[in-house]
């Protein structure tokens, strides 16, 4: 009997020392670790959540200013696609300038408010009329011989016509522009006649027989024309000047003759 007790209470001591020491438990199951039981503690590290930040999460304050811009561009900094050349200007847009060579073109309109020049090189070059009307300014070369026959229109810009050719240039109007200067020092130029807008407009007439369609520019507010002594002006074409502006060689447009 006596034996009997000793081995009951040294069984409860080894029971008592085991629970003490956390050595286990009646039903406690090593697999649950890696289970996740519910029961038990899971001994795994939880993955971070990708969606979350950590709270001491900063952008560092020595960061370089642009270290945090958008990665597009700002759409200001792009090209602007309205600046292309247009495709009349077929001998390109250099400087700006709208450059056309007319010599074999059924149509010449320059572009609207941009600058525009425009070259008739090849004998009776630009069989169709000039029209500078909606440009920035404008300036029209008649270099081979009998172009521009059709003439040129200014618009309200400045606008430039050289008559280089013999027997070049048809009528040209200045239309309103706001300084136009013709000239032509072709044989035989301008034989169509020159006709001035109201603004101030100058007109050299210094090829031989050069203006033999005369020049009108009486309602101009100042207007100078010049006829050389082989040209056709004064003598034997008219030349038509504000009152009081005529002189020898055409018009004058300086002092009382300049009313611009």
């Amino acid at each position: 009997m006596r034996a009997r007790r000793a081995e009951l209470v040294l069984w409860c001591t080894v029971l008592w020392v085991c629970a003490a020491a956390g050595c286990g438990r009646i039903g406690f199951d090593p697999s649950a670790l890696e289970a996740g039981d519910a029961g038990g503690f899971d001994a795994r590290v939880p993955a971070p959540d990708a969606t979350t930040t950590p709270e001491d999460a900063t952008v560092p304050t020595d960061a370089p200013v642009d270290a945090f811009l958008p990665l597009n561009p700002d759409a200001a900094s792009l090209p602007d696609a309205t600046t292309s050349c247009p495709s009349v200007c077929n001998d390109g847009c250099a400087g700006g300038v709208c450059r056309i060579i007319g010599d074999e073109l059924p149509v010449i309109v320059c572009p609207t408010g941009m600058p525009c020049q425009v070259r008739c090189v090849a004998r009776q070059g630009c069989m169709t009329a000039i029209d500078c009307a909606g440009s920035s300014s404008c300036e029209v070369r008649c270099e081979g011989d009998r172009s521009c026959f059709f003439g040129a229109v200014c618009g309200a810009a400045p606008c430039s016509i050289e008559c280089i050719g013999d027997t070049s240039c048809g009528p040209i109007s200045c239309g309103s522009s706001t300084g136009c200067a013709v000239g032509c020092p072709g044989p035989g130029s301008c034989g169509f006649g020159v006709e001035c807008g109201a603004n101030a407009c100058s007109v050299a007439c210094s090829g031989d027989g050069s203006c033999s369609g005369g020049v009108s520019c009486d309602t101009s507010c100042a207007c100078d024309v010049a006829c050389s002594a082989g040209a056709d002006c004064p003598s034997r074409s008219p030349v038509q000047c504000p009152p009081g502006c005529s002189n020898a060689t055409g018009c004058t447009g300086v002092g009382a003759c300049d009313t611009c």
